[in-house]
Protein backbone atom coordinates (compact mmCIF):
# COMPACT_ATOMS: atom_id res chain seq x y z
CA UNK A 1 0.00 0.00 0.00
CA UNK A 2 0.88 3.66 -0.75
CA UNK A 3 0.69 5.62 2.47
CA UNK A 4 1.31 9.71 2.55
CA UNK A 5 2.44 10.54 6.48
CA UNK A 6 1.32 14.01 7.43
CA UNK A 7 3.31 15.65 10.30
CA UNK A 8 6.90 17.21 10.93
CA UNK A 9 9.60 16.22 8.85
CA UNK A 10 11.31 13.21 9.83
CA UNK A 11 14.48 14.83 9.71
CA UNK A 12 13.06 17.88 12.64
CA UNK A 13 14.57 17.94 15.90
CA UNK A 14 10.60 17.63 17.50
CA UNK A 15 9.10 15.27 19.53
CA UNK A 16 6.89 14.89 16.43
CA UNK A 17 9.60 14.70 13.59
CA UNK A 18 11.66 11.69 15.77
CA UNK A 19 7.84 9.47 15.99
CA UNK A 20 7.71 10.41 12.01
CA UNK A 21 10.73 8.90 11.61
CA UNK A 22 10.60 6.17 13.58
CA UNK A 23 6.71 5.75 12.09
CA UNK A 24 8.30 5.89 8.76
CA UNK A 25 10.79 2.98 8.72
CA UNK A 26 8.56 1.01 10.71
CA UNK A 27 5.56 0.77 7.85
CA UNK A 28 8.29 0.78 5.80
CA UNK A 29 9.70 -2.45 7.06
CA UNK A 30 5.89 -3.53 7.06
CA UNK A 31 6.17 -3.54 3.27
CA UNK A 32 4.32 -0.72 2.34
CA UNK A 33 5.84 2.48 0.04
CA UNK A 34 5.44 5.75 2.36
CA UNK A 35 6.20 9.11 1.68
CA UNK A 36 6.18 12.53 4.06
CA UNK A 37 4.12 15.70 4.00
CA UNK A 38 6.21 17.72 6.05
CA UNK A 39 4.14 20.78 7.60
CA UNK A 40 7.56 21.84 9.68
CA UNK A 41 11.48 20.72 8.97
CA UNK A 42 13.18 19.83 5.94
CA UNK A 43 11.69 18.76 2.79
CA UNK A 44 12.55 18.29 -0.57
CA UNK A 45 15.33 15.07 0.53
CA UNK A 46 14.49 11.87 1.19
CA UNK A 47 14.13 9.81 4.43
CA UNK A 48 15.54 6.48 4.40
CA UNK A 49 14.56 6.85 0.25
CA UNK A 50 11.52 7.76 1.59
CA UNK A 51 10.54 11.33 -0.23
CA UNK A 52 9.71 14.21 1.90
CA UNK A 53 6.95 16.75 0.31
CA UNK A 54 6.27 20.77 1.46
CA UNK A 55 3.37 20.54 3.03
CA UNK A 56 4.28 23.82 5.05
CA UNK A 57 1.64 26.52 6.08
CA UNK A 58 -2.03 25.94 7.54
CA UNK A 59 -1.08 23.31 9.78
CA UNK A 60 -0.71 21.18 5.95
CA UNK A 61 -4.40 21.17 5.88
CA UNK A 62 -4.37 23.24 2.17
CA UNK A 63 -1.54 21.24 0.72
CA UNK A 64 -2.20 17.54 2.17
CA UNK A 65 -4.64 17.02 -0.38
CA UNK A 66 -2.42 17.77 -3.77
CA UNK A 67 0.24 15.43 -2.26
CA UNK A 68 -1.61 12.70 -1.38
CA UNK A 69 -3.16 12.83 -5.29
CA UNK A 70 0.62 13.03 -6.56
CA UNK A 71 1.63 10.12 -4.30
CA UNK A 72 -1.38 8.19 -5.50
CA UNK A 73 -1.82 7.22 -1.64
CA UNK A 74 -4.22 4.14 -0.75
CA UNK A 75 -4.41 6.14 2.70
CA UNK A 76 -3.13 9.42 4.66
CA UNK A 77 -1.68 9.21 8.35
CA UNK A 78 -1.60 11.94 10.54
CA UNK A 79 0.38 12.54 13.35
CA UNK A 80 -0.49 16.29 14.72
CA UNK A 81 -2.69 18.11 16.83
CA UNK A 82 -5.59 17.09 15.88
CA UNK A 83 -8.14 20.39 16.84
CA UNK A 84 -6.31 22.60 13.95
CA UNK A 85 -7.02 19.68 11.31
CA UNK A 86 -9.81 20.70 8.91
CA UNK A 87 -11.50 17.58 7.35
CA UNK A 88 -14.27 19.13 5.67
CA UNK A 89 -11.46 21.30 3.57
CA UNK A 90 -9.78 17.81 2.32
CA UNK A 91 -10.63 16.49 -1.06
CA UNK A 92 -13.17 13.37 -0.99
CA UNK A 93 -10.75 11.64 -3.25
CA UNK A 94 -8.47 11.40 0.58
CA UNK A 95 -11.22 9.08 1.68
CA UNK A 96 -11.12 8.71 5.40
CA UNK A 97 -8.05 9.80 7.63
CA UNK A 98 -6.25 8.32 10.40
CA UNK A 99 -4.89 11.08 13.08
CA UNK A 100 -2.93 9.80 15.61
CA UNK A 101 -4.11 12.11 18.08
CA UNK A 102 -2.37 13.28 22.14
CA UNK A 103 -4.87 13.42 24.11
CA UNK A 104 -3.68 15.02 27.26
CA UNK A 105 -6.74 16.71 29.20
CA UNK A 106 -9.70 15.40 30.38
CA UNK A 107 -12.14 15.55 28.94
CA UNK A 108 -11.72 15.40 25.67
CA UNK A 109 -11.07 19.36 24.49
CA UNK A 110 -14.19 20.21 22.47
CA UNK A 111 -12.07 20.96 19.36
CA UNK A 112 -10.05 18.01 19.51
CA UNK A 113 -13.50 15.81 19.63
CA UNK A 114 -14.79 17.51 17.04
CA UNK A 115 -12.05 16.93 14.76
CA UNK A 116 -11.74 12.95 16.13
CA UNK A 117 -16.09 12.22 15.64
CA UNK A 118 -16.20 13.73 12.04
CA UNK A 119 -16.75 11.06 9.58
CA UNK A 120 -13.39 11.75 7.57
CA UNK A 121 -11.41 10.90 10.27
CA UNK A 122 -10.03 7.60 11.91
CA UNK A 123 -8.76 7.92 15.34
CA UNK A 124 -5.52 6.28 16.87
CA UNK A 125 -4.49 6.35 20.59
CA UNK A 126 -1.34 6.92 21.35
CA UNK A 127 -1.65 6.40 25.16
CA UNK A 128 -4.66 4.19 26.93
CA UNK A 129 -5.36 7.62 28.88
CA UNK A 130 -6.33 8.68 25.29
CA UNK A 131 -8.02 5.32 24.18
CA UNK A 132 -10.07 5.56 27.20
CA UNK A 133 -11.64 9.05 26.69
CA UNK A 134 -11.86 8.50 23.10
CA UNK A 135 -14.33 5.06 24.23
CA UNK A 136 -16.34 7.33 26.60
CA UNK A 137 -17.09 9.38 23.47
CA UNK A 138 -18.21 6.25 21.50
CA UNK A 139 -15.19 6.78 19.31
CA UNK A 140 -13.69 3.36 17.59
CA UNK A 141 -9.58 4.31 17.82
CA UNK A 142 -6.92 1.89 16.93
CA UNK A 143 -4.29 2.08 19.67
CA UNK A 144 -0.78 2.07 18.76
CA UNK A 145 2.01 3.77 21.67
CA UNK A 146 5.17 6.09 20.76
CA UNK A 147 8.48 4.18 20.59
CA UNK A 148 11.87 4.57 21.72
CA UNK A 149 14.81 3.40 19.67
CA UNK A 150 16.36 0.94 22.17
CA UNK A 151 18.95 0.43 20.20
CA UNK A 152 20.18 4.08 20.61
CA UNK A 153 19.00 4.68 23.80
CA UNK A 154 20.20 2.22 26.39
CA UNK A 155 22.97 2.01 29.29
CA UNK A 156 26.14 2.98 28.11
CA UNK A 157 29.12 0.47 29.05
CA UNK A 158 30.71 3.78 31.07
CA UNK A 159 30.23 4.60 34.65
CA UNK A 160 28.12 7.37 35.80
CA UNK A 161 30.74 9.50 37.09
CA UNK A 162 31.86 9.56 33.17
CA UNK A 163 28.60 10.70 31.76
CA UNK A 164 28.45 12.99 34.37
CA UNK A 165 32.06 14.39 33.62
CA UNK A 166 30.89 14.72 29.86
CA UNK A 167 27.47 16.25 30.60
CA UNK A 168 28.96 18.69 33.38
CA UNK A 169 32.04 19.77 31.53
CA UNK A 170 33.48 20.32 34.87
CA UNK A 171 30.61 22.26 35.93
CA UNK A 172 29.05 18.96 38.21
CA UNK A 173 30.73 17.24 40.61
CA UNK A 174 31.65 13.48 39.17
CA UNK A 175 29.75 12.05 42.48
CA UNK A 176 26.80 14.52 42.16
CA UNK A 177 23.07 13.41 42.18
CA UNK A 178 22.15 14.77 38.99
CA UNK A 179 18.54 15.62 38.30
CA UNK A 180 17.54 16.10 34.74
CA UNK A 181 15.01 17.77 32.89
CA UNK A 182 14.11 16.81 29.11
CA UNK A 183 11.12 19.03 28.51
CA UNK A 184 10.14 21.46 25.46
CA UNK A 185 10.09 25.42 26.84
CA UNK A 186 6.93 26.30 25.35
CA UNK A 187 3.39 26.84 26.05
CA UNK A 188 1.36 28.62 28.83
CA UNK A 189 4.23 30.85 29.23
CA UNK A 190 1.89 32.74 31.92
CA UNK A 191 2.30 29.46 33.92
CA UNK A 192 5.40 28.88 33.36
CA UNK A 193 4.88 26.39 30.19
CA UNK A 194 3.38 23.26 30.15
CA UNK A 195 6.37 21.04 31.76
CA UNK A 196 5.90 22.92 35.31
CA UNK A 197 9.30 24.36 35.31
CA UNK A 198 8.50 26.78 38.52
CA UNK A 199 7.41 23.35 40.36
CA UNK A 200 9.86 21.46 39.58
CA UNK A 201 12.69 24.37 40.26
CA UNK A 202 10.81 25.34 43.44
CA UNK A 203 10.76 21.71 44.70
CA UNK A 204 14.78 21.47 43.91
CA UNK A 205 15.57 24.40 45.42
CA UNK A 206 14.13 23.20 49.01
CA UNK A 207 15.50 19.53 48.17
CA UNK A 208 18.93 20.73 47.23
CA UNK A 209 19.23 22.75 50.69
CA UNK A 210 19.48 19.73 52.49
CA UNK A 211 21.78 17.98 49.59
CA UNK A 212 24.53 19.99 48.54
CA UNK A 213 25.27 17.19 46.32
CA UNK A 214 22.37 17.34 44.03
CA UNK A 215 22.38 19.33 41.08
CA UNK A 216 19.77 19.76 38.52
CA UNK A 217 20.73 19.86 34.64
CA UNK A 218 18.01 21.17 31.95
CA UNK A 219 17.81 19.85 28.54
CA UNK A 220 15.93 22.59 26.67
CA UNK A 221 16.19 26.28 25.21
CA UNK A 222 16.79 28.81 28.50
CA UNK A 223 15.17 31.74 26.97
CA UNK A 224 13.08 30.85 23.61
CA UNK A 225 10.70 33.56 24.38
CA UNK A 226 6.80 33.44 23.72
CA UNK A 227 5.65 30.98 24.53
CA UNK A 228 8.06 30.23 27.17
CA UNK A 229 9.86 31.41 30.11
CA UNK A 230 13.70 32.66 31.11
CA UNK A 231 15.05 29.77 32.71
CA UNK A 232 18.30 31.83 34.16
CA UNK A 233 15.76 34.26 35.87
CA UNK A 234 13.59 31.46 37.07
CA UNK A 235 16.55 29.85 39.08
CA UNK A 236 17.81 32.73 40.13
CA UNK A 237 14.51 33.58 41.78
CA UNK A 238 15.00 29.88 43.65
CA UNK A 239 17.63 30.49 44.75
CA UNK A 240 19.87 27.79 42.55
CA UNK A 241 21.56 29.43 39.85
CA UNK A 242 25.04 27.66 40.99
CA UNK A 243 23.32 24.33 40.83
CA UNK A 244 21.86 24.64 37.61
CA UNK A 245 23.21 23.89 34.72
CA UNK A 246 21.18 24.39 30.78
CA UNK A 247 22.95 24.61 27.53
CA UNK A 248 24.12 27.44 25.66
CA UNK A 249 21.53 28.85 23.06
CA UNK A 250 24.63 27.94 20.63
CA UNK A 251 24.18 24.43 21.21
CA UNK A 252 21.10 23.92 19.61
CA UNK A 253 21.81 26.34 16.93
CA UNK A 254 24.94 24.19 16.07
CA UNK A 255 23.36 21.13 16.32
CA UNK A 256 25.45 19.25 18.79
CA UNK A 257 22.29 18.51 20.80
CA UNK A 258 21.36 14.95 19.34
CA UNK A 259 20.79 11.61 20.19
CA UNK A 260 23.94 10.77 20.70
CA UNK A 261 24.63 13.49 23.07
CA UNK A 262 21.07 13.17 24.78
CA UNK A 263 21.74 9.34 25.37
CA UNK A 264 25.20 10.74 26.94
CA UNK A 265 22.81 12.76 29.49
CA UNK A 266 20.71 10.39 30.44
CA UNK A 267 23.20 7.85 31.82
CA UNK A 268 24.30 10.70 33.77
CA UNK A 269 21.37 11.27 35.53
CA UNK A 270 20.01 10.06 38.69
CA UNK A 271 16.61 10.28 38.03
CA UNK A 272 14.31 12.34 35.29
CA UNK A 273 12.11 14.75 36.33
CA UNK A 274 9.04 14.64 34.51
CA UNK A 275 6.38 16.54 36.51
CA UNK A 276 4.03 17.48 33.56
CA UNK A 277 0.87 19.35 33.64
CA UNK A 278 -0.48 17.01 31.00
CA UNK A 279 1.28 14.73 28.35
CA UNK A 280 -0.48 13.31 25.33
CA UNK A 281 2.46 10.63 25.52
CA UNK A 282 6.03 11.96 27.41
CA UNK A 283 9.00 10.39 25.23
CA UNK A 284 11.90 11.19 27.14
CA UNK A 285 9.62 9.41 30.06
CA UNK A 286 10.50 5.89 28.26
CA UNK A 287 13.97 7.33 26.77
CA UNK A 288 15.09 8.19 30.13
CA UNK A 289 13.84 4.26 31.50
CA UNK A 290 15.51 3.08 28.44
CA UNK A 291 18.79 4.37 29.45
CA UNK A 292 18.41 2.83 33.33
CA UNK A 293 17.25 5.76 34.75
CA UNK A 294 13.94 6.20 37.04
CA UNK A 295 11.33 8.48 36.73
CA UNK A 296 9.57 11.43 38.30
CA UNK A 297 6.09 11.84 36.54
CA UNK A 298 2.91 13.52 37.49
CA UNK A 299 -0.28 11.16 38.68
CA UNK A 300 -2.11 12.43 35.53
CA UNK A 301 -3.19 11.84 31.69
CA UNK A 302 -0.56 9.31 30.12
CA UNK A 303 2.27 9.64 32.65
CA UNK A 304 0.71 6.84 34.82
CA UNK A 305 0.92 4.28 32.62
CA UNK A 306 4.72 4.99 31.44
CA UNK A 307 6.28 4.30 34.99
CA UNK A 308 8.18 0.93 35.30
CA UNK A 309 10.65 2.52 37.53
CA UNK A 310 9.65 5.98 39.61
CA UNK A 311 6.77 7.64 41.23
CA UNK A 312 4.39 9.84 40.92
CA UNK A 313 3.67 13.01 42.23
CA UNK A 314 0.04 14.50 43.05
CA UNK A 315 -1.35 17.75 42.36
CA UNK A 316 -4.80 19.44 41.64
CA UNK A 317 -6.90 19.66 38.57
CA UNK A 318 -5.92 23.35 37.27
CA UNK A 319 -9.15 24.60 34.54
CA UNK A 320 -7.17 25.23 31.00
CA UNK A 321 -9.40 27.58 29.55
CA UNK A 322 -8.33 27.75 26.35
CA UNK A 323 -8.87 23.58 25.69
CA UNK A 324 -11.84 23.54 27.90
CA UNK A 325 -10.78 20.57 29.72
CA UNK A 326 -7.99 19.76 32.87
CA UNK A 327 -5.22 19.58 33.30
CA UNK A 328 -2.82 18.71 36.55
CA UNK A 329 -0.88 21.35 38.62
CA UNK A 330 1.67 19.42 40.54
CA UNK A 331 2.02 19.82 44.54
CA UNK A 332 5.79 21.18 45.25
CA UNK A 333 5.80 19.34 48.37
CA UNK A 334 5.20 16.26 46.81
CA UNK A 335 8.02 16.80 44.00
CA UNK A 336 10.04 18.00 46.54
CA UNK A 337 9.39 14.45 48.58
CA UNK A 338 9.80 12.28 45.15
CA UNK A 339 13.19 13.54 45.06
CA UNK A 340 13.91 12.84 48.46
CA UNK A 341 12.92 8.84 47.87
CA UNK A 342 14.83 8.56 45.16
CA UNK A 343 18.07 10.71 47.10
CA UNK A 344 17.66 7.98 49.02
CA UNK A 345 17.15 4.54 46.92
CA UNK A 346 20.06 6.11 44.72
CA UNK A 347 22.04 3.43 42.66
CA UNK A 348 19.36 0.89 42.75
CA UNK A 349 20.42 -2.06 40.48
CA UNK A 350 17.52 -3.92 40.49
CA UNK A 351 15.67 -0.53 40.02
CA UNK A 352 17.68 0.45 37.06
CA UNK A 353 17.11 -3.15 35.73
CA UNK A 354 13.32 -3.00 36.12
CA UNK A 355 13.08 0.53 34.22
CA UNK A 356 15.11 -1.08 31.05
CA UNK A 357 13.01 -4.16 30.59
CA UNK A 358 10.21 -1.86 31.16
CA UNK A 359 11.46 0.35 28.19
CA UNK A 360 11.41 -2.96 25.86
CA UNK A 361 7.80 -2.84 25.42
CA UNK A 362 8.29 1.09 24.16
CA UNK A 363 10.53 -0.54 21.52
CA UNK A 364 10.17 0.68 17.97
CA UNK A 365 10.63 -3.16 16.64
CA UNK A 366 7.86 -4.25 19.58
CA UNK A 367 5.61 -1.40 18.73
CA UNK A 368 6.06 -2.11 14.73
CA UNK A 369 4.75 -5.98 15.02
CA UNK A 370 2.58 -5.31 18.25
CA UNK A 371 0.47 -2.32 17.01
CA UNK A 372 1.64 -1.05 13.79
CA UNK A 373 0.56 -3.98 11.62
CA UNK A 374 -2.58 -4.99 13.34
CA UNK A 375 -3.84 -0.97 12.90
CA UNK A 376 -2.61 -1.14 9.68
CA UNK A 377 -4.42 -4.11 8.27
CA UNK A 378 -7.83 -2.30 9.69
CA UNK A 379 -6.84 0.87 8.41
CA UNK A 380 -6.51 -0.51 4.97
CA UNK A 381 -8.78 -3.26 4.88
CA UNK A 382 -12.24 -2.04 3.27
CA UNK A 383 -14.92 -2.33 6.65
CA UNK A 384 -18.39 -2.38 6.78
CA UNK A 385 -19.64 1.62 7.78
CA UNK A 386 -18.97 2.15 11.74
CA UNK A 387 -20.70 3.62 14.60
CA UNK A 388 -18.56 6.73 14.56
CA UNK A 389 -19.18 7.43 10.48
CA UNK A 390 -22.72 6.34 10.97
CA UNK A 391 -23.77 8.49 13.67
CA UNK A 392 -22.15 11.48 11.53
CA UNK A 393 -23.93 10.83 8.55
CA UNK A 394 -27.25 10.63 10.82
CA UNK A 395 -26.36 14.12 12.37
CA UNK A 396 -25.24 15.74 9.02
CA UNK A 397 -29.00 14.68 7.49
CA UNK A 398 -30.84 16.42 10.73
CA UNK A 399 -28.83 19.82 9.95
CA UNK A 400 -29.86 18.98 6.38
Amino acid sequence: MRILWLSNSPLGPSGYGGQSALAGKALKALGHDVAFAANYGQYGVLYEDMPIFDCFGDSGNSKVGVWADKWEADKVICLYDSWVMRPDDWPEEMGQVAIWAPIDEWPIPPKVLGVLMHERVKPIAMSRFGEAWMKKFELEPLYVPHAVDTKVFHPLDRGKEESVSALGQGLIPKDAFLVGMVAANRGWSQHGARKSFPQAFAAFSRFARRHPDAYLYVHTEINPGNPGIDLNKLAIACGIKDRVLMPLDDMWTLGVMGQEFLVGAYNAFDVLLNPSMSEGFGIPIIEAQACGVPVIVSDHSSMPELVGSGCMVEGDPWWDGHQEAWAHMPFIASIEQALENEYNDRGNVKRKERAVAFAQGYDADTVRDTYWKPALDELLTPRKESRQVRRARERKAVKA
